[in-house]
């Protein structure tokens, strides 16, 4: 079920790189009061910018993932061998470091979503400080602009689907607990009429209470054994669909408007 390192890394550069270059292009001419570019400091490129930074972020978060997953694997099998009794000791350090790694992916992705809310408040709205749920309330408010428009069903489909329960879990692990992360090993004894080989597996399971909040994952991924890893990569799909789709909408949506703009600027500055 798990994902390698080098096929989630792969995954995530193809299709975040994707979805940069579209939104670094509708933001170019959104906002333009003239033919000069838009200044750095501009509040849709600090958005921007801080959208690609939380990405960076759980990209890091990402690697940092599988490299102590591998380094304690490669420790338990290690000592095992030199006749250590460790063990207990290094899957729960290890299991413990993986679990701080995930709390922290879980913060920056609702900081990301939060980011995403800000632009579309921006976009739609002229308001820059809507956040996720912001937009998520202006989206199902009936007498609400934003409700009108093509983005809002989007909003409210993917906040059902995952980002609402997401924002509970975070809530969650900040006001109550810490969520239970179990961790277990197993060996197998094989071809014992030959040159006898011990196959090894370390298991790091996803969080009780992420399975048990965040509803969609659970859905999907009934009666199957699945990782912390694997929850980790399934957010990182999710966010990375939901930007995807937001921001192709972005395009079909607003660019026929914020190009008309740009036309009749570029003919009032020709006439000149």
């Amino acid at each position: 079920m798990c994902a390698s390192k080098e096929e989630a890394l792969k995954y995530f550069d193809e299709n975040v790189t994707l979805l940069k270059k579209p939104l670094i292009q509708f933001l170019i001419n959104y906002g333009r009061k003239d033919l000069s570019l838009s200044p750095v400091d501009h509040p849709k490129y600090v958005i921007r910018n801080s959208i690609i930074y939380r990405f960076n972020s759980i990209r890091f978060h990402l690697c940092l993932l599988y490299d102590i997953y591998e380094s304690t694997f490669k420790q338990w099998k290690e000592n095992f061998y030199q006749n250590k009794t460790k063990e207990f000791v290094q899957i729960s350090f290890g299991k413990d470091q993986m679990q701080y790694v995930f709390d922290d992916l879980i913060f920056h992705t609702i900081s990301l979503m939060d980011y995403l809310g800000n632009l579309i408040g921006l976009i739609y709205k002229n308001n820059m400080n809507l956040k996720w749920p912001g937009v998520c309330r202006s989206a199902y408010a009936k007498d609400n602009s934003l409700s009108g428009f093509q983005i809002a069903p989007i909003i409210i489909r993917h906040n059902k689907d995952w980002v609402e329960h997401l924002y509970d879990y975070r809530s969650s692990l900040i006001h109550y607990k810490k969520d239970d992360v179990p961790g277990r090993t197993s060996l197998k004894f094989e071809n014992f009429n030959k040159q006898p080989e011990i196959n090894f597996e370390l298991f790091v399971d996803a969080p009780y209470s992420f399975q048990k909040i965040v509803k969609s994952f659970n859905n999907e991924f009934k009666n199957e054994y699945v990782s912390l890893i694997d929850a980790t990569n399934w957010i990182i799909k999710k966010v990375i669909s939901c930007i995807c789709e937001i921001i192709e909408c972005f395009e079909k949506e607003m660019g026929p408007i914020i190009n008309k703009r740009m036309e009749e600027i570029y003919n009032y500055y020709k006439s000149k």
